[in-house]
């Protein structure tokens, strides 16, 4: 198969050396790892990265090497400077990372409307009580979604109030008021006259966006087909190995008590696995505070779950596989993968740490829905 033109690649019968080119995105060198394993088989994997990608700084980059403690696959990681020195990194050990993501703590509050939240009290008690409606607020707005799709937002201003409601597209741009007072009749009608629409527009399939997310929210609706003991929450602000923001798809609490940390996916994806460990290594920093949040038993470490739907009939990435079987022994996981059918959908859930027999399939060629696949 093709290789990467992200690397230059060199290997004999016990190592496979994987050299990222200067000047690439720090997004694409770390596709060394996630290619780079599957690629390595059973030889050893040596990684050399330009130094201000491969260093331990928050400003760099350095996620892979905050990866590879929670990797089992024999894998060393080398930085190369302008002069082409080649440095081995010191290896960090789970304690490092945990400690580098204990630093970067989970958002502790929604937006906060304060003394003239009485404002927008109507408007907030309808979206609170229309059934197809779900809070997804952020510490920086509040927001309401149907299906995965943001169609009610309320965010504070200098002089009050600045509120949308409708699809929030570019190419159809929501009703917004900007409120310095409370909210007159007229206007609270309108809002909610273009969120019914956007929402009948989702029910109704016109509305075909944000195809993940909308099957986040169906997996939310349907959480006992993950094993979840009631509806987790969905985009949870969190933190990635590279020190960027993310937010993970699904966190909820299974029947043990166990924190579950759910990464979806419609169609094959090249960092699915490191994506979704970057979100457990998170989570497990601050596990007694999100297990706390979604119901779980806090002194338990938490488990990794991948929910994968179909995309052109094909669920994994041909990495995938070698990815999963080199997370850490101590790491739980399961894989879930959705049928959509007549009848509805369907969940199919493999055996902790066991690695769905479709994943393991080589493929004739590579999958070009593979969204950062090798080009």
């Amino acid at each position: 198969m093709r290789l990467s033109r992200h690397f230059s690649w060199f290997g004999d019968d016990s190592c496979l050396l994987v050299i990222g080119i200067a000047g690439e995105k720090p997004r694409n060198l770390e596709l060394a790892l996630a290619f780079g394993l599957h690629h390595a088989g059973d030889r050893a994997l040596k990684i050399v990265l330009p130094k201000a990608r491969a260093r331990h700084s928050t400003r760099d980059g350095g996620a892979t090497q905050r990866r590879l403690p929670w990797i089992a696959a024999p894998a060393q990681l080398y930085s190369f400077d302008r002069s082409n020195e080649v440095t081995p990194l010191p290896a960090l050990s789970k304690l490092d990372v945990e400690s580098w993501y204990t630093s970067h703590p989970p958002v502790s509050r929604d937006h906060e409307l304060e003394a003239n939240g009485a404002w927008v009290d109507r408007l907030r008690h309808w979206a609170d009580n229309e059934e197809d409606l779900v809070a997804a607020h952020r510490s920086s707005y509040l927001a309401w979604h149907c299906e995965g799709r943001l169609v009610l937002k309320i965010v504070r201003t200098k002089s009050g109030f600045k509120v949308s409601a409708g699809l929030h597209s570019q190419s159809d741009p929501p009703t917004t008021a900007l409120l310095a007072g409370p909210l007159a009749r007229q206007t609270h009608h309108h809002l909610v006259a273009a969120a019914s629409v956007a929402m009948a527009n989702r029910i109704e399939g016109t509305d075909n966006a944000n195809a993940e997310h909308r099957l986040q929210e169906q997996l939310a609706g349907a959480h006992a087909a993950l094993g979840l003991r009631a509806r987790p929450r969905r985009e949870v602000p969190a933190f990635r190995a590279s020190g960027e923001r993310g937010y993970i798809d699904l966190l909820g609490a299974d029947e043990a008590g166990t924190t579950r940390v759910i990464e979806t996916k419609i169609g094959p994806d090249s960092m699915l696995v490191l994506q979704g460990l970057d979100y457990w290594s998170w989570c497990r920093a601050h596990q007694k505070e999100l297990g706390l949040l979604v119901g779980a038993d806090p002194t338990r470490e938490p488990a990794l779950d991948f929910a994968l739907a179909k995309k052109d009939d094909t669920w994994f990435s041909v990495y995938t596989a070698a990815q999963l079987k080199s997370l850490d022994p101590s790491i739980s996981w399961r894989v879930h993968t959705i049928e959509h059918g007549p009848a509805g959908s369907s969940v199919e859930s493999s055996a902790d740490r066991e690695v769905p027999p479709v994943a393991l399939a080589k493929p004739t060629a590579l999958v070009a829905a593979d969204s950062s696949g090798e080009d």
